[in-house]
């Protein structure tokens, strides 16, 4: 019994087909946050340009004839 279970602790610690799904969960998680701070920062630079565009756009001055 007890070579049985030092058999199947050595296999269990051996084996690594679980690795390759923990290494793939980690690297889409980080790209996803990646995205998400990128999506964060062009948004920011997109509304600030369209706020100062907006009221660039309300001092123009139209003479209607």
């Amino acid at each position: 019994m007890r070579n049985m279970l030092k058999s199947h602790s050595k296999d269990f610690l051996n084996d690594d087909d679980g690795a390759v799904t923990v290494d793939f969960v980690v690297l889409t998680s980080a790209i996803i946050g990646m995205g998400i701070m990128v999506i964060g920062i062009i948004w920011e630079g997109a509304f600030g340009f369209t706020e100062q565009l907006d009221a660039d756009i309300q001092q123009i001055s139209v003479l209607v004839h």
